[in-house]
């Protein structure tokens, strides 16, 4: 069953912050939802997100802010 409750964690949560690194962002998202999240599980919603336009990625490389 898919989370939407996931979802709407990480676009308030980067709503509120313009840049962050993947590994704050997770764990910000988990403190939200009050729970751990597998990398999978997080990187497909991120995925599912980006790929519906919802949100836009921009990288600047390993170990920089996304």
């Amino acid at each position: 069953m898919y989370d939407i409750a996931l979802d709407n964690a990480i676009i308030n949560l980067l709503n509120s912050d313009n840049k962050v690194n993947r590994k704050k962002l997770k764990s910000e998202v988990e403190s939200s939802i009050q729970r751990k999240l597998s990398p999978s599980t997080f990187q497909s919603h991120l995925n599912i997100l980006v790929n519906h336009k919802i949100l836009n990625r921009r990288d600047e490389g390993r170990g920089k802010e996304v």
